[in-house]
């Protein structure tokens, strides 16, 4: 069955551009290749295809990969200029729909318990109080359905670089020392700017998060390590999205990951269920 399920998401990425991924999404291919797997698992023990939601689905690149299984997808984003280009790039064959509407009103345009499965990648972060939509899962899955979430951890490698380098003056000055190097113009993430992030997830608050949701937690795994943290910061001109090198870099930053407690990981994904 595991070989079966790594043929297919091979074929998947035969058919997306993933160095689209790598530069227009926070998305890694393991992160990505996780998601399809669960979504392939859930398919098997329903035995059917699966009708799929994707909250916060920006220009659709997780939405589009997995409507490759054939599955009817929609993807929603409050950005009405990213949604245009999703439809723009999404190949007519798939099914997949986008709507630009915000997650609060959602209510108005899906009935309760409309889908089989719920997608949530690297979303609530951006929210400043992200438990105020917390019964969006149990509203829109039905009984059964299940809820796949993506989270940064707010207290990563990552998160304390951006805190160091934005909010201290040692940090200051060699931010602006590094964003003055010509070798690392436009490949450093705005570190002066600090963290994109609004609210900081902890792995108890992701877990709480998930209880009052009022769904079962049914797994948190580790997304990353340390390498992603590292590459998105800074070693994006040293090492190609994708290539040999980083996929050799990801697969390794996983193994040692897992020997490490949950905390200790760049970011969570958790799979949840609908009762």
């Amino acid at each position: 069955m595991e070989n079966l399920i790594e043929k297919k998401i091979e074929q998947i990425f035969r058919k997306i551009d993933f160095k689209e991924y790598i530069s227009g999404t926070f998305n890694s291919r393991y992160k990505i290749k996780k998601i399809i797997s669960k979504i392939i698992e859930f398919e098997n023990e329903k035995k059917r295809k699966l009708n799929i939601i994707d909250i916060g689905c920006g220009a659709g690149y997780i939405s589009r990969a997995i409507a490759w299984l054939g599955h009817s997808v929609v993807g929603i984003d409050q950005n009405s200029s990213v949604i245009e280009y999703a439809y723009s790039i999404t190949p007519r064959e798939l099914n997949v729909e986008y709507y630009s509407i915000p997650a609060e009103l959602v209510q108005e345009k899906f009935s309760p318990a409309e889908f089989d499965l719920l997608i949530c990648s690297e979303v609530i972060e951006h929210l400043p109080d992200p438990f105020q939509l917390s019964w969006l899962p149990g509203y829109l899955l039905r009984e059964g359905g299940m809820a796949i979430i993506t989270v940064p951890n707010g207290y990563s490698l990552e998160e304390r670089i951006r805190w160091f380098l934005s909010k201290t003056k040692i940090g200051n000055l060699i931010a602006n020392f590094l964003s003055q190097r010509k070798i690392f113009q436009n490949k450093l993430h705005k570190l002066e700017e600090g963290s994109p992030h609004l609210y900081y997830f902890s792995f108890s608050q992701i877990k709480y998060f998930i209880l009052s949701s009022k769904l079962r937690l049914e797994s948190i795994e580790p997304t990353a390590g340390f390498f992603w943290d590292l590459y998105y910061l800074f070693f994006r001109f040293l090492i190609k999205g994708g290539g040999s090198v980083y996929q050799f870099l990801e697969r390794l930053d996983q193994k040692l990951i897992r020997l490490l407690p949950l905390s200790f990981a760049s970011g969570w994904l958790v799979v949840a269920r609908k009762e």
